[in-house]
């Protein structure tokens, strides 16, 4: 129960830590020596760290340990928020936000691997609880960074008080003990070559393909909805940020409900029914007049269930060597996050926002016919 709540909690400073930059970028952006392109770079950085920690984080759990990657997870994320909070330039803030986006990685992969071999039964119900806490997080997030930034203080603070959570994370994992579980799949003298193998294969390949255009997606979306509506729509600064809070209570609310039904519904059915009140919801707020843009954080409740709920049928399909196949499924995530924002900003300096921003409609109208072959591959077998 304890390890339980503390990967809760580690779930809450992931969404908080991730969220931040919402209201920051825009902030950062208005100083003379950054543009549309750099502020892509440093998104992008985050989620090269975090591309690097799902891929090194399932390799290392068998050999130091789940709590251990967790205990790992956090030092990275200190060292990130206080680099980026401290100094400056375009390369060292990059390095940082990598330092970050490491952190956020391994506790991704960590946290979601604890909660897998904790909780066999109703797996997809706890691991929409899991993320319900992200999305808590990210409801913190964009409200305490707005009302800082509002003061007149610097980008810079917001991160930098994000050392306490990761601080009491720390210490509460350190004094936790764990037995750990080892299965086959993470003892030494594991076969790469078997695993990537079976990582190519094509019932595994569509949903890595699946959660990487969700991932560029949802964090397409958090990354630039405050600066989309403050140049496509003419909205107030602080209006973006509120629309970023209720974009993460409607992922909150919806990860809340959603752990109650998607066993349910089926995972791959709900997935579909989500994709598609998604794709109607960015259509309008995108596209149609100022007053349609209160669709957009709607989009939240229907994105809500996407990232647990893929966890849940990838783990189900995918029992043998669960930890690593998870990994690769996670690095998918964290390329989709990394390309993702980075793509909208570079469209954006070339073409303007609008365009740049209506990018997060094409990931998820690609998505929905990803999950179609999906679900006509497994009717067939």
């Amino acid at each position: 129960m304890l390890i339980t709540i503390g990967c809760f909690f580690c779930f809450f400073i992931f969404g908080f830590l991730d969220n931040i930059k919402g209201p920051a970028i825009p902030v950062l952006l208005e100083e003379p020596f950054f543009n549309y392109s750099d502020g892509g770079i440093i998104l992008m950085a985050q989620y090269a760290g975090f591309l690097a920690a799902t891929l090194i984080a399932g390799m290392l759990a068998g050999r130091i340990g789940k709590k251990n990657i967790i205990l790992l997870a956090l030092g990275a994320c200190g060292i990130g928020i206080i680099g980026f909070a401290c100094f400056q330039g375009l390369v060292l803030l990059s390095l940082f936000m990598a330092f970050l986006g490491y952190g956020l990685g391994t506790i991704e992969v960590g946290a979601n691997a604890l909660i897998t071999e904790l909780h066999v039964k109703n797996r997809g119900n706890t691991l929409n609880l899991l993320a319900f806490f992200h999305g808590l997080g990210g409801i913190t997030a964009p409200l305490y960074a707005s009302a800082i930034l509002g003061l007149g203080y610097s980008w810079r603070i917001p991160y930098a008080v994000g050392i306490i959570p990761v601080a009491i994370a720390l210490v509460t994992f350190l004094l936790l003990q764990y037995r750990e579980v080892r299965t086959d799949d993470e003892k030494p003298g594991i076969s790469l070559v078997r695993i990537l193998k079976k990582a190519l294969k094509p019932g595994v390949m569509f949903f890595n393909i699946v959660i990487f255009l969700y991932v560029m997606a949802e964090i397409g979306l958090a990354s630039w909805i405050v600066d989309f509506l403050k140049k496509a729509k003419s909205f107030p600064g602080n209006m973006g940020s509120l629309f970023l809070t209720l974009f993460f209570v409607g992922l909150t609310a919806g990860r809340l409900l959603g752990s109650l039904i998607v066993d349910r519904v089926g995972h791959i059915r709900m997935l579909f029914i989500c994709t598609a009140a998604s794709i109607i919801c960015l259509a309008a707020g995108i596209f149609g007049p100022p007053e349609f843009a209160w669709c957009l954080p709607f989009t939240g409740l229907f994105f809500s269930i996407m990232f647990p709920t893929l966890t849940a049928a990838f783990s189900e399909r995918n029992r043998e060597d669960m930890v690593i196949m998870m990994s690769f499924l996670f690095a998918a995530a964290g390329a989709g996050g990394m390309i993702g924002p980075g793509l909208i900003g570079f469209v954006s300096q070339i073409a303007g926002i609008q365009t740049g921003f209506s990018l997060v409609l094409f990931y998820c109208m690609v998505m929905l016919v990803f999950l179609f072959v999906i679900s006509r591959r497994e009717k067939k077998t």
